[in-house]
């Protein structure tokens, strides 16, 4: 049997996914001659807990979220880890 396939893929760097990534998806056209999936790719760590179950959320390997902030999650052999000093307001 033949058919096709759409995806449909909304990206999200934030903690909270906003409410227009997923309001963005279930506004595309769903066709009855294809299989249509729709996925949210965000980085770990995100909070997907309001996140409707027809759209499928992917995980970033590279990407999340430590103590509230996005980080990079890189593997290189050697890369350094530097900690960022606050900026003093006086």
């Amino acid at each position: 049997m033949y058919y096709n396939e759409v995806a449909f893929i909304v990206i999200s760097f934030d903690p909270v996914p906003r409410e227009n990534c997923i309001s963005a998806l279930d506004a595309l056209p769903v066709s009855h001659e294809s299989r249509t999936k729709k996925y949210l790719l965000t980085p770990q760590a995100t909070d997907t807990s309001g996140i409707p179950p027809h759209v499928r959320v992917i995980e970033m390997n590279s990407f999340a979220f430590v103590q509230g902030e996005l980080v990079w999650l890189t593997k290189k052999q050697n890369a350094k880890r530097f900690v960022q000093e606050s900026a003093v307001t006086a």
